[in-house]
């Protein structure tokens, strides 16, 4: 066989939580949540753990038809497979009062019963691969010591008031100026005329009044000119994108693994592709992405058959 037996159990236990050896027993993988280890002052993410139950010896299919599929020959053919191995490690087991099977764990004979010891650090949950123990650490109180600001009172400036005065008697220089202007005229309008000679060339005398404020600067308004956006008369169809389906070969906690993988699987001639990650954070490899959920489920079928193991997540 390409692959042991118990590669093929353990292969199967990442995506069932019942693994039945016909003749021998089966596997059972029970979920377990992510603890707090008070003692170890650690936190364990979720896993499976892996007991046996020898009771369970009926052959329900999934290991022989999974063995038939990988190396390529008939259910019958795996099924014999599967007998001539148990029976070697009955046999085993009368022999040495103990059997390891890796990486699954190791039987025992206590008492005069079967048991079975699961491995350690073996985690069947998908979902938690590449998740590790971690350690807390406790954290160091420091005291702080507060020391008072002393305050500071703002300073207050008081703006001179010279340039009001100044320019409070400019306005007055200019009314009076203004006031003796207009008296003058007044006075030669009413009284200049009878004592002139038609001869006489009056001359008028002009009054100069110098500036006193500095000239306004008009600036014309500027009508808010609303520009007109030309706009291109062909309208742009809008794409409609369907589902894609990712044949997922791994999901990994560190992106520098997913990356390992991708190279390794484009060193086997796949294209593999980047399907993101899941909602545990993990990194996930395709080994392929379609379409159409036909030909997907046919590549899942081929790359089994090729002992390649991928499952298809749908996004979109």
């Amino acid at each position: 066989m390409k692959k042991n037996l118990e590669q093929h159990i353990a292969d199967l236990l990442q995506r069932y939580d019942l693994v039945t050896v016909p003749g021998f027993g089966t596997f059972v993988a029970k979920r377990k949540p992510a603890y707090y280890a008070e003692e170890d002052h650690s936190f364990f993410p979720p896993s499976k753990d892996l007991t046996f139950n020898l009771r369970l010896r009926t052959d329900d299919g999934l290991l022989s038809d999974s063995i038939a599929r990988r190396e390529n020959m008939t259910r019958a053919e795996a099924r014999r497979l599967i007998d001539r191995i148990t029976d070697e490690w009955v046999a085993g087991l009368n022999r040495h009062g103990h059997l390891y099977l890796d990486p699954l764990g190791s039987f025992v004979f206590h008492d005069g019963k079967l048991r079975f010891i699961s491995a350690p650090g073996i985690n069947f949950l998908p979902e938690a691969f590449g998740l590790h123990p971690v350690v807390r650490r406790p954290v160091e109180k420091h005291e702080t010591l507060l020391t008072s600001i002393p305050k500071t009172k703002t300073p207050v400036y008081t703006l001179p008031t010279s340039r009001k005065l100044s320019v409070k008697r400019t306005v007055m220089t200019a009314a009076a100026a203004l006031l003796i202007a207009g008296s003058v005229a007044w006075t030669f309008m009413h009284f200049g005329s009878a004592s002139m000679s038609g001869t006489e060339t009056v001359q008028q005398a002009s009054y100069t009044l110098e500036a006193t404020f500095p000239p306004v600067k008009i600036h014309p308004v500027k009508k808010a000119v609303n520009e007109t956006l030309t706009q291109d008369n062909r309208t742009a169809g809008t794409e409609v994108q369907g589902p894609t389906y990712y044949l997922i070969a791994g999901a990994f906690g560190q992106e520098a693994n997913a990356r390992k993988l991708m190279e390794r699987l484009a060193a086997e001639g796949y294209t593999p592709v980047e399907a993101g990650t899941n909602a545990k954070g993990l990194h996930l490899v395709a080994i392929a992405a379609y379409k159409d959920a036909g030909e997907a489920q046919k590549a899942k079928q081929e790359l089994r058959a090729a002992g390649k193991e991928v499952w298809i997540l749908t996004k979109g």
